[in-house]
């Protein structure tokens, strides 16, 4: 049997879409299989990813902790901070320490949007982030911080969880800790370099065992922000400066406050003065008399601006603890100078007075 040409070309035209569509289907199947089967297996794949990085940065334990905690400095060591250089910073009004907190914007694919907030600060020691990477999700990173003869050993870890998202778990598997190790490298050499460059003296300060005396105090209860509480102060003083008078009570004592731990950046205080004498009458609404007793306290004279003073109070807690110490009530600062009659922020003196047991 022959064919003749337009035979041949009209049972081809109409085989060859058969061909082509079958083998399409087979190509769909095969993907589809495949697609499957890797989903399958992304059910067996770990959700926690852990990346990990350490290195030893020379410098003191107090120095590289006071780096890391607060978070202006990250500018300065942050790997993700050089990648970025028009990256926009919007700090809390917390900025150091436990509730300290910041958020970024960036348009670089590699920053992006997110925010940061420490979770747990173990002076010296241990700090601890949540970050929110937004559309990106959440993760936790950790600073341990281990004194050696080098200077300090720094152990910087991340761990994150990429839940049921089959994509997410082959990238925490396969490239999760290639990328972020490569990043916490490098901040870990920024942080070594950072924390070498020495910096002018900005507090002093000198800490002793003693005994906060028995006294008798006029005070206000106050709520407020870190960044009001000068002004807060001054109006306190100021009402119950007016109310000495009537009464012919005297001040016995530098100005003073009595202050509880912080909670969502808002400060609790009683602040007043010691005085000579119980009021004989009745106060004016506000004020109310209160009497310590005398008590061991562990004391740090500070000298430094106001805002430095935190570092009193976490010099003071690793002091307590080597002495065999815990606190043992409400810690108090005792005003000794006149800010405004300082001509440096060393000129500013201030006693800071916790009660151990």
């Amino acid at each position: 049997m022959q064919l003749d040409y337009q035979q041949f070309q009209y049972i081809a035209f109409e085989f060859k879409p058969i061909i082509k569509l079958n083998t399409i289907k087979i190509i769909l199947k095969w993907v589809g299989g495949i697609i499957l089967l890797l989903v399958i297996i992304s059910l067996f794949l770990p959700s926690k990813v852990h990346v990990e990085r350490k290195a030893v940065i020379k410098a003191k334990p107090d120095v590289v902790y006071h780096l890391i905690s607060n978070l202006p400095d990250w500018e300065k060591w942050s790997p993700w901070h050089r990648i970025d250089p028009k990256i926009k910073l919007t700090y809390g009004d917390v900025k150091e320490g436990q509730g300290a907190s910041y958020s970024w914007a960036s348009d670089h694919s590699n920053v992006g949007n997110g925010s940061t907030l420490i979770e747990t600060a173990k002076p010296f020691e241990y700090i601890k982030t949540k970050m929110n990477f937004m559309e990106n999700g959440t993760a936790t990173a950790e600073y341990f911080l281990t004194e050696n003869p080098e200077g300090t050993e720094v152990r910087w870890t991340m761990d994150s969880d990429m839940g049921w998202n089959p994509i997410g778990r082959y990238v925490g598997l396969l490239f999760m800790d290639k990328m972020i190790g490569q990043d916490y490298e490098k901040g870990l050499h920024y942080l070594d370099s950072v924390a070498q460059i020495s910096k002018p003296t900005e507090f002093e300060m000198n800490l002793e065992m003693g005994i906060r005396p028995a006294q008798k105090l006029l005070l206000i209860k106050a709520e407020c922000k870190e960044s009001e509480i000068s002004q807060v102060l001054g109006e306190i003083y100021g009402k119950i400066g007016a109310a000495l008078g009537p009464e012919k009570i005297q001040m016995v004592g530098a100005p003073m406050a009595l202050y509880e731990e912080p909670a969502d950046g808002f400060f609790k205080f009683e602040a007043g003065f010691p005085v000579d004498k119980k009021p004989a009458k009745k106060l004016p609404d506000g004020i109310y008399y209160l009497e310590l007793p005398e008590m061991p306290a562990a004391i740090a004279h500070f000298s430094g601006p106001y805002e430095k003073t935190m570092e009193g109070y976490i010099s003071l807690q690793k002091f307590m603890a080597e002495n065999g110490k815990s606190p043992g009530g409400t810690p108090m600062e005792s005003y000794v100078s006149d800010p405004m009659e300082a001509k440096t922020p060393l000129d500013i003196k201030t006693d800071i007075i916790w009660p151990v047991k």
